[in-house]
C-alpha cells in the first residue's frame, strides 16, 4: 500500500467523493490488515452486498481500491479489497481548462463536505455523552498560524506520525487507552 495516493483526473474524483463510497472506503480501516470481503464491507454497513459490490468495482477500476487476496471456502471464493494508498489527495493541473477545473473543484468540495459532516455528527455524538472537557475527554480549537511552507509540510507530518503511532494494530489490546476522535484540517489562505 502506498503512503499517498494522488487523485489527477475527474473520474477518481467523482468516484473518491460520492457519499456511500467514502463509507466503504472508511470501513474498511476498521477491519483486521486493513482489507474487507464485499460481504463483510455489506454487513458493517446495513446494506445489501449487491450495492456494496456495484460501488466497491467503481473503485477499483479507479485505482482506490484493489482486491489484495482470495481465499476459498467451502466452494465459495472470498475476495478481500484493500485501500491502493493510506491516504488521497487531489491534484488538479494548471494546464487544465476552466470548465474542467470548475468541476473538479465541486467534486473537491462535495469530498470535503462529507468528510466534516461525518465528523461533526461523531463529534456532536460524542457532546451527547456526560464528558469532562477538562479531563480531556474532548477539545475544539480554530485558529489561524503563520509558518513556511516546510514548517506547515513538517507540523503536518508529525501530525501524522503521532496519530499512526496511537492506532490499533492487529492484535493489539486496547485496554486502558479511550477512543477519540480525531479530526484536523488546514488550507493555505
Amino acid at each position: 500500500m502506498d503512503k499517498t495516493k494522488e487523485l489527477t483526473t475527474l473520474e477518481e474524483v467523482k468516484a473518491m467523493s460520492d457519499p456511500f463510497r467514502l463509507r466503504i472506503i472508511g470501513s474498511i480501516d476498521e477491519f483486521p490488515k486493513g482489507r474487507a470481503t464485499v460481504k463483510q464491507i455489506a454487513d458493517k454497513l446495513g446494506e445489501v452486498p449487491a450495492k456494496v459490490y456495484y460501488h466497491v468495482k467503481k473503485l477499483q477500476n479507479v485505482g482506490i481500491l484493489e482486491l489484495v487476496h482470495t481465499e476459498e471456502i467451502n466452494g465459495i471464493v472470498s475476495k478481500y479489497y484493500s485501500k491502493t494508498a493510506e491516504s488521497f489527495q487531489v491534484h488538479l493541473s494548471e494546464e487544465a481548462d476552466e470548465a474542467y477545473k470548475s468541476t473538479m473543484i465541486g467534486e473537491t468540495q462535495r469530498m470535503i463536505t462529507e468528510i466534516y459532516n461525518k465528523s461533526l455528527h461523531t463529534f456532536i455524538a460524542g457532546t451527547n455523552k456526560q464528558c469532562d472537557i477538562k479531563k480531556g475527554d474532548g477539545a475544539v480549537s480554530s485558529t489561524e498560524i503563520y509558518v513556511s511552507e516546510e514548517e506547515m509540510k513538517v507540523f503536518l507530518q508529525s501530525i501524522r506520525d503521532f496519530l499512526d503511532s496511537h492506532e490499533i494494530k492487529d492484535g493489539e489490546t486496547i485496554e486502558g487507552l479511550n477512543k477519540y476522535h480525531v479530526f484536523l484540517s488546514s488550507i493555505r489562505l
